[in-house]
């Protein structure tokens, strides 16, 4: 590895996990007639049965995460010392 790429490892590395869904059947939650009761000024609370679709046809998630190894900071260290050597070393031969 080359001392750049060696060093490279002491940044934050980013990664991004995104998907698009698009559901093939949609839940519904279905309030039937009366629930809620039956009053004698207003008859049956809901007058008739009501269906709400739950959550939307087509959703995106997306996770960005920024990831700094700190635990291996002395293994990485180690790293970019090899690497200095190994430069130092064909120095010395050219």
């Amino acid at each position: 590895m080359s001392m750049g790429g060696a060093r490279a490892n002491y940044f934050p590395v980013l990664s991004n996990d995104t998907n698009a869904v698009h559901p093939v059947e949609m839940d519904h939650l279905v309030i039937p007639q009366g629930a809620l009761g039956v009053y004698p000024s207003a008859g049956a609370v809901p007058g008739a049965n009501i269906s709400i679709k739950l959550g939307n046809e087509d959703f995106l998630l997306s996770q960005t995460t920024a990831a700094q190894p700190i635990t291996q900071w002395v293994k990485i260290h180690a790293g970019v010392s090899a690497a200095r050597a190994d430069a130092a070393g064909a120095q010395d031969d050219a």
